[in-house]
């Protein structure tokens, strides 16, 4: 899925059961059918998951998915 970055927020903290959560949020916008403009969505991106070394707001970037819906890889286009 092709989207535009507005965002990153990095996350390290502990959940309810005791489970340790790295990584980050990243805040993207993308074509959507029925939506004037770029309908916008936040994806957790797990911390073995890499962010591209030269990423920066505004880059275009390629999102991939596994069969689940869980974010699997992020790349810039």
């Amino acid at each position: 899925m092709l989207a535009v970055l507005y965002g990153i927020m990095k996350l390290d903290f502990t959940k309810d059961d005791g489970e340790q959560m790295t990584g980050h949020s990243i805040f993207v916008g993308f074509e959507s059918d029925n939506v004037l403009g770029r309908r916008t969505e936040r994806f957790f991106v797990k911390s073995d998951i890499p962010l591209p070394e030269d990423l920066k707001i505004g880059d275009e970037i390629d999102l991939t998915f596994n069969y689940r819906g869980k974010l699997e890889s992020v790349s810039k286009a």
